[in-house]
């Protein structure tokens, strides 16, 4: 997946200083680990603060909240963080009308960190029809559709993602979708190939080792299970099967209940 905004309408560039902030926080983007978030989180928010309508800078600090609301992470209370990312969608959808990766990003945000699925899937509908050709927007819809939509078309979405870049940044994130529709279908063995892939773009990302974790331990390898539960609990080391289900998508319980059902069996703490 590209640096927010790469492939969509180029916000026009008013300060060099908000623009090589936004550009530190790409350096930050793929990490997928509660540090490099906080700190992502702490550079975009300061160009915010230098250009407030800045579409391109608004999605990207919402992709940081998603991501820091949704991966079960255990990280100190910050008080109006859903408002914050509200916030910052409203404001990132007025001024980046028409950019489908803002659409995406936005539409990705409503359904996974604010559970508004129906107008976040509506919106990755819209970002599909603006730019169907936009990497980033495949992978949105193929998770649109992994959550709120039909498996197939996740599939279809994800394989596509896979094709237009095989090695680029962010083809964990497609290959993990791969990877938790196959758990969904309760084929472990595929889905432990999907997410190995994933694991070979990012070690890092902690949906990839759920996938990795869950899938072992539903094929009773309970010793490959533990010594992925062990990588993820140092990325994380707090993170729970409660923590978890809080933050997923929850419109088809039955989509991350297998997953969560794996964690479990592999030792992580409910609680």
């Amino acid at each position: 997946m590209s640096p927010v905004g790469q492939r969509g309408t180029r916000t026009r560039l008013e300060s060099i200083e908000a623009y090589d902030l936004y550009l530190q926080t790409m350096v930050n983007f793929y990490a997928d680990t509660p540090e490099r978030n906080h700190a992502g989180l702490t550079l975009i928010n300061q160009a915010i603060a230098l250009e407030p309508n800045n579409a391109t800078y608004l999605a990207t600090a919402v992709m940081l909240l998603m991501q820091r609301g949704t991966l079960g992470w255990k990280l100190p209370a910050v008080e109006g963080l859903q408002a914050l990312c509200r916030n910052y969608i409203e404001r990132a959808l007025s001024h980046g009308h028409g950019d489908a990766t803002v659409a995406g990003i936005c539409g990705n945000a409503l359904i996974q960190y604010l559970k508004e699925y129906d107008r976040g899937f509506e919106l990755v509908r819209k970002a599909v029809a603006f730019n169907p050709n936009n990497l980033d927007v495949v992978n949105f819809a193929g998770v649109a559709n992994l959550h709120c939509g039909s498996l197939d078309d996740a599939v279809t979405y994800f394989l596509r993602a896979e094709r237009l870049s095989p090695n680029g940044l962010g083809a964990h994130w497609n290959l993990t979708g791969l990877a938790h529709v196959k758990m969904v279908r309760g084929n472990y063995e595929e889905a432990l190939v999907w997410a190995r892939k994933s694991m070979a773009a990012n070690a890092e990302y902690s949906p990839c080792l759920w996938m990795l974790v869950a899938a072992n331990a539903l094929l009773g390898r309970m010793e490959e299970a533990q010594r992925h539960l062990a990588n993820l609990l140092a990325i994380s080391p707090e993170v729970t099967v409660a923590s978890i289900r809080a933050g997923q998508a929850a419109k088809f319980p039955d989509r991350i209940e297998p997953v969560l059902e794996g964690l479990l069996l592999s030792g992580m703490p409910e609680a």
